[in-house]
């Protein structure tokens, strides 16, 4: 559980940063656009850092957005294969394999269950 809360919360730190960086890197025939992409990855990002922070409290409530975050990073891997950069996919699908992983280990989920009795 610790390495899928550690993962998620650099997937977070990364978007937060990619956020900043779309943001900064505005040109006037993109303002519109740009500006909602850039909340759009800071809000994620937010999400995924909440999320983090939550399954680290052992908080059984932030498994479910978390394992759907992954499987659409999973998606998102997908749909970027075959390009020239083949890193792209193999660094989204990577980290996303780890975290669905450890979520839905048996530890895990005992590990959260627990937590919900006491």
């Amino acid at each position: 559980m610790l390495v899928a809360a550690g993962i998620v919360a650099a997937e977070g730190a990364i978007f937060v940063v990619l956020a900043g960086l779309d943001l900064f890197s505005l040109d006037a025939g993109r303002v519109a656009s740009g500006i909602g992409v850039s909340l759009l990855l800071l809000g994620y990002g937010i999400m995924l850092l909440v999320a983090a922070r939550q399954l680290l409290k052992l908080n059984i409530g932030a498994r479910g957005p978390l394992v759907f975050a992954q499987l659409v990073q999973l998606g998102l891997a997908w749909g970027v294969r075959g390009n020239d950069h083949w890193w792209i996919p193999v660094a989204l699908a990577g980290p996303a394999l780890v975290v669905l992983v450890a979520l839905l280990a048996p530890s895990t989920t005992q590990a959260l269950l627990e937590a919900e009795d006491v």
